[in-house]
């Protein structure tokens, strides 16, 4: 799993530096939505419009920061990048305590660090690398 991830993120970073940030979101939410559409037929229920406003909502604040991401990911080396991204560890953490009321246990805690110290090593690498040259 962890070899079809990376191998997606290298796509990414690739499509993302030969296109448009619109257009690499367009790709995205088509197939995001035939992939959810195929999952979704066996279980489908109907839905009010609160939760049709909840649904376009949740787009949103999904959609913006991929945009941003598509775009920084072509103004900049994905090295520099990256360690940025693991702030969904922290998000994600805070949201599960806060809506669930589920406290992530130690293991998660050391593997969060682990991922963090990682990250911080590699900006800190190449940042000296960068200022060496």
């Amino acid at each position: 799993m962890t070899t079809l991830t990376a191998n997606v993120e290298k796509f990414c970073v690739f499509w993302c530096r030969q296109t448009p940030a619109l257009h690499s979101i367009v790709l995205i939410c088509i197939s995001t939505v035939a992939f959810s559409i195929l999952l979704a037929l066996w279980v489908w229920q109907p839905f009010r419009l609160h939760t049709l406003r909840w649904m376009v909502q949740i787009g949103l604040f999904g959609t913006i920061p991929q945009t941003l991401l598509s775009q920084a990911l072509k103004e900049t080396d994905p090295t520099a990048l990256m360690p940025f991204d693991f702030h969904k560890l922290i998000w994600t953490a805070l949201i599960g305590a806060w809506f669930f009321a589920k406290i992530p246990d130690i293991s998660t805690w050391i593997g969060a660090s682990v991922i963090f110290a990682s990250g911080l090593f590699n900006a800190f690498r190449e940042h000296r690398a960068n200022t060496a040259t």
